[in-house]
Parts: C-alpha cells; sequence; structure tokens
C-alpha cells in the first residue's frame, strides 16, 4: 500500500518500506513489489521503491484504483507484469498475451447503451456474497449486451401486495434465487405470480423454477394446496417431489445428489436455442425435482418445459442463459421484430452477440428461404458456422 496524504497533497513511501523491511526480517525477499494506491505513482516513487526494497525498478507495479475488478488483468498488463514474471521465473514464451476479447468486454461494461433493472427474489439477500455467482452471472451477461444490469433485491420474506404492486410489477425481469426450506417461499411465489399475470421476463433457479411450478399449479391448475414435500411432506398435490433415488435414504448427510448431470434438451426450445446442443451436462444439488406425474397437466394448460425455462445451480454455463433473458428484457432491439426479419442480412446486425442471432434463426431460415439447397439440418449447420465466423450476407 502507498497511502496519499491529502493534506500534503502527496504518496507517500515509509509504510510500503516498512512492509518490506519487515518482510527481509523474517527470510522474505521481494522479487516483485505491487503497491496499491488510489493516485498514479511517478518513475521517481518507483526508483525510490526499488532502491529500498531492493528489486529492479520495472518489479515496482502500480496497482491504482480501478472502476470495476474485471480491470484490473489490462492494468497489470499495462504495467508489463506478466512479463516481469516470466523473465523472474525464466520461462520463454514467443506469444504476445492477447487480452482483446477481454477489453471488449470491460468496455462495454463500463460503456452500456441501455439500462435495465433485474429483481433478485431470495431470502438470504443481507447476506453480500450469498447470491455472488448469480450477481457476477448479471454482469457478464450486461456486458455481452452492452446493458447496464440494476440489480434490486428483494427479501422474499417481506413481499407483500404493495411492494407487488408498487416495485416488483415495474421491473424488467424477475430472477428467483435458489435456497432451502420453507422461510420465504409465499414471497417467492407471489413474485412469480406477478411475472406471469404482467409478463415480466423471469428466470427460476433450482428453488426459484420450483417455485414456478408451485405457482401455476395453485393459481392456474386450480390446485391450491400444491406443494413440494420438502416444506409440505402430506400436500394434496406434491408437485415438486423427491427424486426416486432419494425415497429410501434416512441419513441425510452427503447424501443429496451431486457432479455433473446430464440432461435432454427438447428441440425448437429456448434451451434449445441457448446451448446448441440435444445433450448438456449441468451440475445439480438438490434432492427435489418436478413430479412428472403432473407433466400432462402442465403441458394442457401452457406451462411446457419450454416455459419452466431451466433449473441450474451452477451457473458455468447459464451465462449462455442469462445473455438470453437479457436479451428479452431490451426492449430497444426493434431489429427481431417480425417487420425486420430482413435485418439479419444487413452487416451490421453482427456487431450484436451471435447468441441474439442464434435465438431468430428460424426467422433466419425464413428469409433465406431456398438460396441454400440443403436439407434443414444440414442449413442450420451451415448458418450457424457463417453466423459465428460473421460472414453471412
Amino acid at each position: 500500500m502507498v497511502p496519499y496524504l491529502s493534506a500534503a497533497k502527496e504518496l507517500k513511501t515509509k509504510p510500503t518500506q516498512h512492509s518490506v523491511k519487515t518482510l527481509m526480517e523474517s527470510g522474505i525477499n521481494a522479487d516483485i513489489l505491487v503497491c496499491r494506491t488510489e493516485h498514479e505513482i511517478s518513475d521517481d516513487i518507483k526508483n525510490k521503491l526499488a532502491f529500498f526494497g531492493n528489486v529492479e525498478v520495472d518489479s515496482v507495479i502500480q496497482s491504482i484504483d480501478a472502476s470495476t475488478i474485471y480491470e484490473v488483468p489490462l492494468m497489470m498488463k499495462s504495467e508489463k507484469l506478466d512479463l516481469v514474471v516470466l523473465r523472474k521465473l525464466n520461462l520463454k514464451s514467443s506469444k504476445i498475451a492477447d487480452l482483446e476479447k477481454w477489453s471488449n468486454f470491460v468496455e462495454k461494461l463500463k460503456y452500456p447503451k441501455h439500462k435495465i433493472k433485474i429483481g433478485l427474489v431470495g431470502k438470504y439477500v443481507e447476506l453480500q456474497d450469498s447470491y455472488k455467482s448469480i450477481l457476477e452471472s448479471l454482469v457478464h451477461a450486461g456486458s455481452e449486451n452492452e446493458t447496464e444490469v440494476e440489480v434490486i433485491s428483494i427479501h422474499s420474506e417481506h413481499i407483500d401486495d404493495n411492494q407487488i404492486n408498487n416495485h416488483i410489477s415495474k421491473l424488467d425481469g424477475i430472477l428467483v434465487a435458489p435456497g432451502f426450506g420453507s422461510r420465504g417461499i409465499e414471497g417467492k411465489i407471489k413474485a412469480i405470480k406477478c411475472a406471469r399475470e404482467k409478463n415480466i421476463p423471469f428466470f427460476g433457479i433450482c428453488l426459484g423454477m420450483q417455485m414456478a411450478v408451485i405457482e401455476f399449479s395453485r393459481n392456474v391448475l386450480g390446485l391450491n394446496k400444491a406443494n413440494s414435500t420438502e416444506m409440505d411432506e402430506n400436500t394434496p398435490h406434491p408437485v415438486i417431489s423427491l427424486m426416486e433415488n432419494q425415497k429410501n435414504i434416512t441419513d441425510k448427510g452427503g447424501t443429496m445428489r451431486l457432479g455433473s448431470w446430464e440432461c435432454q434438451i427438447e428441440s425448437n426450445t429456448k434451451l434449445d436455442k441457448i446451448y446448441q446442443s440435444k445433450i448438456i451436462f449441468e451440475r445439480h444439488r438438490h434432492r427435489w425435482e418436478l413430479n412428472n406425474n403432473y407433466s400432462s397437466e402442465f403441458n394442457k394448460n401452457g406451462l411446457d418445459k419450454d416455459k419452466l425455462f431451466l433449473t441450474l445451480k451452477n451457473l458455468k454455463k447459464s451465462n449462455q442463459a442469462l445473455i438470453y433473458y437479457i436479451e428479452q428484457n431490451k426492449k430497444h432491439n426493434s431489429f427481431l421484430n417480425k417487420n425486420n426479419r430482413k435485418a439479419v442480412l444487413n452487416k451490421n446486425f453482427f456487431s450484436h452477440p451471435y447468441e441474439v442471432v442464434l435465438r431468430s434463426l428460424s426467422d433466419i431460415l425464413k428469409i433465406i428461404g431456398d438460396k441454400y439447397n440443403f436439407t434443414r439440418g444440414k442449413k442450420i449447420d451451415f448458418i450457424l458456422d457463417k453466423i459465428k465466423k460473421n460472414t453471412l450476407r
């Protein structure tokens, strides 16, 4: 740390020198000094720190405050930290670090063209890191779409009609988070009902998806006492129930489904467009799942597996789903309307991430028609390849 004294209007190096000296007294000799600072470190200060820290001048690395943590790798590269580390470790590399994609990501993150508000409904929102992976996924998806995502944290235990009418109903999207136990689930169900009735884009993860099933069962199918057996073992309508391989387990410690799980994606669904694969592998960590005994009733009344959207615990791949999710909220993107389908053939269209193109693949096929004499399967592969290479004309 190189502190800045506002009264003197200068950086002070004594604390840094003292830290290095203390390390040396403990037998630790620094090879590189990465100096946290609020202001630019001048060459004179770097020379001074190098002299008293017994390191080379180019081994004094400035780590100035960044507007986002994602900017730090770019700053470290500009300080040539990567080259210094390679030299210190005596590693040879002919490759030049290419951070163009990373730089583009940061650029779109810092200078978005759009802004949306997403409500994050959960029962652990008062704990800052409880939904860290979800929050970061929204950051990533927002950057991909040049959109600032303002996340509104909503505690599911405190949701009432006033909050529904004055706040939740005015959001651009609602994400209901994972969790365990019965606390706060009625609030989640109220938020989901609002999303369904107001046609607000909804994303349910794990317990969030299961609450969507319960909400639909109660308010559309008329199964007033529908529930999950996790919450009510005696519910007359267990629309969410224990997995078969969990029903005979009495010792609950460390026995939940873990690791990668094979999922088959149905054709012509949102997930099909997002993943571009019929078989995916996701990490599930739960005992309860959709009770397939009710599937036909759900499908008959308009709640199909596509509308359930996604049930994920591991968000490693769900960034792709979140990108799609955010795209639904971007009301500015009129180029996806039916009246503007020809815009997909405009070269400017490909300034948008190709996930956007993929979600309108059926529109593209209609436009191209018989231009390419392929079967539908080969035509899709051909177009996808063109899209990814930005060469479709």
